[in-house]
């Protein structure tokens, strides 16, 4: 559930991905689930640092009831969720 709610969201700002790519980061403080930017990279050939950076900038956090917060981190944009 929490991959398709990002899989949405990433698709709202115009990327399309499925959720295959996405990853769980190797400790908590890098969020619930990751998307790593290297093949989004590979085909704008640009800097996956960057468009991570672009990716959080251009995410309305306030428009997803389940997110806490969106960041990037290197090549990575983090999502956290809320848990109950």
């Amino acid at each position: 559930m929490l991959k398709s709610e990002i899989v949405d969201t990433l698709k709202s700002i115009g990327i399309e991905i499925t959720e295959d790519i996405l990853e769980v980061p190797p400790q908590d403080e890098f969020g619930d689930i990751a998307f790593p930017c290297f093949e989004l990279a590979k085909i704008k050939k640009q800097n996956p640092n960057k468009i991570a950076q672009n990716i959080v900038q251009n995410i309305q956090v306030s428009k997803y009831p389940l997110l806490v917060k969106v960041e990037s981190r290197g090549p990575y944009v983090n999502f956290f969720f809320y848990w109950e």
